[in-house]
């Protein structure tokens, strides 16, 4: 008898807890075009420039040197100031601990 009762009861706190999927609202999808998107690429140097604007104004900026790994510059915040893009990555601190010594 405790063995029938232990399931059941277990069962009916997962439906309890756990609202059935009709209630739970679906999420609007919502479908963007842009069609105002250019990209120009461009020699300048020894590097490869790709521009990338939205609407006439750039956003970012792929360079891609001869020598080297490319590097992608991107403007946050809209006011023409170009960083990085995984700059912030670069200032973590990687712990080093002294493990043996002798």
């Amino acid at each position: 008898m405790k063995s029938r009762v232990v399931p059941r009861t277990l069962s009916l706190s997962i439906l309890w807890c756990c609202p059935p999927k009709a209630i739970i609202p679906k999420a609007k999808r919502i479908k963007i075009f842009i069609t105002d998107t250019t990209v120009t690429s461009r020699q300048e140097g020894d590097a490869t420039v790709t521009e990338y604007r939205l609407k006439g104004q750039l956003y970012k900026m792929v360079v891609k040197p001869v020598k080297g790994a490319a590097y992608t510059l991107v403007d946050e915040k809209g006011d023409g100031k170009f960083v990085r893009s995984g700059e912030q990555l670069a200032k973590v601190a990687v712990p080093m601990w002294i493990l043996l010594r002798w």
